[in-house]
């Protein structure tokens, strides 16, 4: 991954062939040990340029991390969507979330 950093899928939203190795490496760490923070770190990376429902189910923070990084590569409709997540995911937390935190 650190040789093509988020750069994983082509224009017609395909995975790379590298990327092919990425996702089966990772889906398995995934299927042995689904809570590994690593693999699943590196499984949203690798998936949220153009499925970004795949990469975050309803983690509040995650969602909000990646609406932030959305909007700052211009991706304005998908970062809304995922501020709509995000706002549903939140909506029931004790603390409010600042930019701060993220």
């Amino acid at each position: 991954m650190n040789t093509m950093p988020w750069d994983y899928w082509q224009e017609n939203g395909e995975p790379k062939p590298e990327t092919q190795e990425i996702l089966h490496t990772l889906e398995a760490v995934l299927k042995s040990n689904p809570n590994h923070p690593g693999a699943n770190h590196l499984y949203i990376h690798t998936v949220e340029a153009v499925k970004p429902e795949l990469g975050i189910a309803a983690n509040g923070w995650s969602l909000a991390g990646l609406a932030q990084s959305l909007e700052a590569q211009g991706k304005t409709e998908a970062a809304q969507a995922v501020q709509r997540r995000f706002q549903a995911a939140w909506k029931n937390a004790d603390l409010p979330m600042t930019v701060a935190q993220l």
